[in-house]
């Protein structure tokens, strides 16, 4: 029992370490421009270039 609880303590503890990421409507309107300017960009191309997840990106869009 005590392992399992190690292994869900490890778990918070390297979530902690992620930092939010919130981008302005400034960022986020930039991010659709760049979207729709690129032939065929990844969400995690854009996910990189915006430091961020790519599922924020696809929440975006």
């Amino acid at each position: 029992m005590s392992q399992s609880h190690g292994k869900r303590k490890a778990t918070q503890d390297s979530s902690q370490q992620r930092k939010r990421v919130v981008l302005t409507y400034a960022q986020k309107y930039q991010l659709y421009l760049d979207y729709q300017k690129t032939l065929q960009p990844t969400q995690k191309k854009l996910a990189a270039i915006y430091k961020c997840k790519q599922n924020t990106i696809s929440d975006i869009f």
